[in-house]
């Protein structure tokens, strides 16, 4: 955690002053609230850092002004902060590996850049095709007969959900009940792979733009 000042008062002289703040604080905490503490403090104090830098520098006359001012500079908390929050959650998923953080990540990170939303859109894509194979290993146990891959004598393959009683062909299942340790087996490590993946893209456009906006 970076040393930011954390004097920064919650309660100005300014009855007005202390209510913007408070008003802007509680929009911030409420954008950071899936983030574990440490990190909410984090990021809250290195808002509290340009509000106070801004509030020390600016030659308004009145407190109040001088609140509303740096407020307005760094924008509405639900913009800037939604894709920050996005990233930390993906962090957070490729450490944990948890589906539910993961999922608050992509529903975060679609407010970003537009390289982001591409990334969370490709990210979806994969997740759901996961989540089919995770569910054909379940109904592996409701149809065992009907549900694998299967491959036909003639040649030709065919895999998920499968009725071939019908048919003039004659069918296999591959692999029989291994279809569930070897279905469970891919989804963890393409989860795993997709997830890690996904946090160095999303580490890699943060960089980018940052050095971007260095530049000019």
């Amino acid at each position: 955690m970076q040393n930011y000042p954390l004097h920064f008062p919650d309660v100005f002289a300014d009855s007005v002053a202390t209510q913007i703040w408070q008003q802007y604080k509680e929009r911030i905490e409420r954008v950071l609230k899936p983030l574990p503490l440490l990190q909410k403090q984090d990021i809250l104090l290195e808002i509290q850092s340009h509000i106070w830098e801004s509030v020390e520098h600016d030659s308004a006359q009145s407190e109040a002004e001088k609140v509303l001012n740096a407020t307005r500079k760094l924008g509405h908390p639900e913009e800037f902060l939604q894709p920050v929050v996005g990233k930390k959650l993906l962090e957070n998923a490729s450490h944990t590996l948890n589906p539910r953080v993961l999922a608050q990540s992509l529903y975060y990170m679609i407010g970003g850049s537009r390289m982001q939303s591409i990334l969370v859109l490709a990210m979806s894509l994969l997740y759901t095709i996961l989540f089919v194979l995770a569910l054909m290993v379940c109904l592996k146990f409701v149809f065992p007969h009907n549900v694998g891959l299967f491959a036909g004598e003639a040649g030709g393959f065919a895999f998920g959900f499968f009725d071939y009683s019908n048919l003039d062909k004659k069918y296999y299942d591959v692999f029989g009940y291994w279809f569930v340790p070897l279905g469970l087996a891919v989804c963890v490590l393409l989860y795993t792979i997709v997830t890690k993946i996904a946090y160095r893209i999303v580490q890699s456009i943060v960089t980018t733009t940052i050095a971007s906006d260095e530049n000019h």
